[in-house]
Parts: structure tokens; C-alpha cells; sequence
């Protein structure tokens, strides 16, 4: 039951600002971020389902006719079983990888779409390849602060699964 809840509240959360900050025109990728934390602490077959769920959530709450973000979070998600093959990957400099290669993936799909449907030309090129940047660049800057902040949450918690997950991933050299 713990393991639900800490799902269901970091997602709502995420997905409560992302769109709300979204709305504004701003691209804040947090729901990848918390989908990758939650599938390296829970596992990628969980974050496969939070992705969807997630994923669901925001192209609704957009409004978006084609719903691709749960496929990109699906990626995401599998990733991050493939972040447990990495070494020691608890350094805050190495924790900016994937929180760019997941910014890009997640906004990728939808500024792409855009600039297919809405913006023609050289001008919608230009403002996807700004959006982009803009993202991963945010994303690399906030996933390892996001790391920090739900680390330090979760261990004064002290749930079973970050714990083990924690060990797993501070124990290799």
C-alpha cells in the first residue's frame, strides 16, 4: 500500500506541474524524471505502468489528439532497467545523462507533431529545435536536484524498496 501511494503522489504531483507550468508555454519535463526515479527504485516492469498511466494523464490534460507521451515514458521507463547496468550511478554529474536523454525523448514526439501540424516552414523547425534544447537543457539542470530532494524524502521514510534499490545502486564500484 505504501508502494501505491508513493507512486500515485509523485506522479500527481509531476503531472500537476508539468501542466500547470505547461500551460504557461513552458516545457518542464517532470514526468519522465519521475518516472525513471520510480522505475529504478520499483522496477522498469512498474515503470512501464506508471509510464502509461502518467503518460495518459498528461496528453489528456493537454488535450492532445495523439497520445504519444505514454510510449515515450514506456522508453523512459525501460532505460532506467537499463541504469542498473551502469556502474556507480549515485554521482550528481552522471545523474545529468539521462535526465537530458530523457527531456529529449519526452518532448520530442510533441514538438515534432507540433511543428508537422500547427507550424509549417522553416520558422516551426526553429521553434521545435528551441524547444527541445530548452528541455533537455532543463532537464539535465533539475533531474539531479529531483534525485536529491526524493532521496533525501524516501530516506526519511525509509521505505523497504528505495532502500534496496538505494544499496543496489551505491554498492557497485
Amino acid at each position: 500500500m505504501t508502494k501505491a501511494a508513493h507512486c500515485f503522489l509523485l506522479l500527481f504531483a509531476a503531472v500537476l506541474v508539468e501542466t500547470c507550468v505547461g500551460s504557461y508555454g513552458v516545457v518542464v519535463p517532470l514526468v519522465p524524471m519521475a518516472v525513471f526515479y520510480l522505475a529504478v527504485i520499483y522496477g522498469w516492469r512498474a515503470g512501464l505502468a506508471l509510464g502509461i498511466a502518467a503518460g495518459i494523464a498528461v496528453d489528456a490534460l493537454y488535450g492532445r489528439e495523439l497520445y504519444l507521451s505514454p510510449l515515450s515514458l514506456d522508453v523512459v521507463a525501460a532505460c532506467a532497467g537499463l541504469w542498473h547496468l551502469r556502474g556507480n550511478s549515485r554521482s550528481l554529474r552522471l545523474q545529468c545523462v539521462p535526465g537530458a536523454v530523457m527531456s529529449l525523448l519526452y518532448t520530442a514526439f510533441p514538438a515534432l507533431a507540433d511543428c508537422l501540424q500547427n507550424t509549417p516552414g522553416v520558422a516551426g523547425w526553429i521553434e521545435a529545435a528551441a524547444t527541445l534544447l530548452f528541455a533537455t537543457a532543463l532537464g539535465a539542470a533539475l533531474f539531479p536536484a529531483m534525485v536529491f530532494g526524493l532521496d533525501l524524502c524516501n530516506s526519511l521514510f525509509k521505505l523497504d524498496e528505495y532502500l534496496a534499490a538505494w544499496k543496489k545502486l551505491s554498492g557497485r564500484s
